[in-house]
């Protein structure tokens, strides 16, 4: 078996990550923006947190063998504990296709000026016929899209604190439930983030990459959600009025010029695909890896699903990100504890820590 290597490693978890709220700064100035000077301090513990998890994830999912999310997060037998884990992950899924489906109608309707309607049918789409290539194709996605999302974000970001104001540190109020403490809202966004990949970043642990591997993957991950993360939150601080809508990045991108701003539009976009395909065939491999007859009826199936993420796309994407990430992200503190224990029970049978 041919090992992938840390590019592959690094483009698929950061790919992961990113999307409509990520490139688009409405996640990051909810989470980490409206808390001043101190939301740099909160991107920077994120970031920690991201590679210490990554590598605990890979590593454990690597080393035990398990690639499903149910077997891998709960490691007693269990069956109504494991059924209830796949319902909650298979619901956290659909909750970040729903929310992808809504930013891209959004981008469209800003864009151009028309329904939204369209923008979210395009992408739906899109997914619908891509997703069933499974972690192959993912990988082959991801390792073309994040390189460009780097530059181009680190890019336009660039340009718009050039041609703007100075940024402003003033502290915003919370927009979201429970955004009072910028440490907290940082443990928030990745656990949010990691249970959501969890899916994905499983089946890429049975690639066949060493622990030296693995842990130049995810630096490489981390540090290209730095570059583009800071230099979003510097941007937005230039101008917190657009914060309030919906794709702030666009906004400040269009204001800057025309050009820069349809070229964040098309890197917007790409990120937005990029989550919800990862989305979309995490949700295949629940029903057709595990539901053998269904694996006969797989195009109708995912398109389905996206029929389901579009009609719910349709609501609001600022507010859906203001309740649902925060809730799931709470939630998703108990299927990380049962992770974390299943390792701890795994390691100790073999005689060895945590790695």
């Amino acid at each position: 078996m041919k090992r992938i290597s840390a590019f592959r490693i690094a483009a698929t978890y950061a790919g992961c990550v990113l999307g409509a709220g990520f490139v688009s700064g409405q996640e990051l100035w909810q989470f980490f923006g409206a808390h001043g000077a101190w939301g740099l301090a909160g991107a920077t513990l994120a970031l920690v947190l991201f590679f210490a998890v990554g590598v605990f994830l890979l590593g454990f999912a690597r080393d035990s063998g398990i690639s499903a999310v149910d077997l891998l997060i709960v490691g007693k037998d269990a069956p109504i504990l494991r059924a209830a884990v796949l319902l909650f992950e298979g619901l956290f899924l659909l909750v970040i296709y729903i929310l992808m489906a809504a930013a891209a109608g959004a981008l469209f309707a800003d864009l151009f000026g028309i329904s939204a309607v369209w923008g979210s049918a395009l992408l739906c789409v899109l997914v619908t016929l891509l997703s069933l290539s499974g972690v192959e194709g993912l990988v082959r996605v991801f390792a073309r899209l994040v390189p460009l999302l780097v530059v181009a974000t680190f890019t336009v970001s660039l340009l718009v604190l050039l041609t703007g104001g100075a940024p402003d540190p003033t502290p915003e109020p919370p927009v979201h439930i429970g955004g009072n403490f910028w440490w907290l809202d940082a443990a928030v966004y990745v656990n949010f983030n990691i249970v959501c990949s969890i899916p994905i970043l499983a089946p890429l642990a049975q690639k066949g990459a060493d622990s030296k591997t693995v842990r130049r993957g995810v630096l490489l991950a981390c540090l290209a959600l730095g570059a583009i993360a800071v230099p979003i939150l510097c941007a937005l601080s230039t101008n917190h009025a657009l914060t309030a809508s919906a794709l702030p990045m666009l906004e400040l991108a269009l204001a800057t010029n025309r050009t820069v701003g349809l070229v964040y539009a098309a890197l917007l976009f790409g990120g937005i695909f990029g989550t919800a395909l990862s989305t979309e065939s995490a949700l295949n491999a629940y029903l057709l890896d595990r539901v053998p007859a269904a694996r006969r009826a797989a195009l109708p199936i995912t398109a389905a699903v996206s029929l389901l993420a579009f009609l719910a796309g349709q609501l609001g994407f600022r507010d859906l990100v203001s309740v649902l990430y925060p809730v799931f992200g709470y939630l998703g503190v108990i299927p990380l504890l049962l992770l974390l224990a299943h390792a701890r029970r795994f390691y100790r049978k073999k005689g060895r820590g945590i790695q």
